[in-house]
């Protein structure tokens, strides 16, 4: 199953041993069980279970409808003032809560902070596989493209000759515009 959270699970065992856990009641009625936030069989979590003033983070898998947390991997523990790796060998007044351990939160910012393309996504894998990313200036132009341009007129410098029309209308300053021009106009 997939790694899961939930928000504000802590919750009493009263197991012993190095094993997986008993999960009971929420700690106080402001916070769940995991029962509560309907954690599945299957479910990992990431945990962090205390006992007196020992400490032990890891990830586990939940069993029994939300009544059981197996300690499949320890990252670190503090055992008797002790840093390490190592399981607390519960006495039976523990206290079990989900966590978000440190490596796991920075591990996601540095991902998203990554600029370097980190899943190595292809410009085909995204519909774009025949961008490219060549400037226009310095793209060639088609045959069609090139057809169309040698049609048009070049305009600097161009005399145009023949009858224009336009529609009757009235200059800002209230005159009225011929309406048609004869003759050869020159444009600059």
């Amino acid at each position: 199953m997939a790694l899961k959270f939930f928000n504000r699970v802590y919750v009493l065992t009263a197991s012993t041993g190095t094993a997986a856990v008993n999960l009971g009641a929420a700690i106080s009625s402001n916070l769940y069980s995991f029962s509560d936030v309907g954690a599945a069989d299957g479910d990992n979590v990431y945990y962090a279970i205390e006992e007196g003033t020992d400490i032990e983070i890891g990830i586990g898998t939940i069993s029994g409808g939300g009544t059981s947390l197996s300690r499949d991997a320890v990252y670190s523990s503090k055992i008797g003032g002790v840093m390490g790796t190592s399981k607390i060998n519960l006495a039976g007044a523990g206290r079990v809560r989900v966590i978000e351990p440190a490596e796991f939160i920075n591990l996601i910012t540095d991902h998203m902070n990554a600029t370097n393309n980190p899943h190595g996504v292809t410009k085909a894998q995204v519909g774009l596989g025949n961008a490219d990313n060549t400037a226009d200036s310095d793209k060639p132009v088609s045959t069609a493209q090139q057809s169309a341009l040698d049609t048009k007129l070049d305009i600097a410098g161009a005399t145009i000759r023949g009858r224009s029309r336009r529609p009757r209308t009235v200059s800002p300053t209230g005159t009225t515009l011929p309406t048609s021009c004869q003759g050869a106009s020159r444009i600059a």
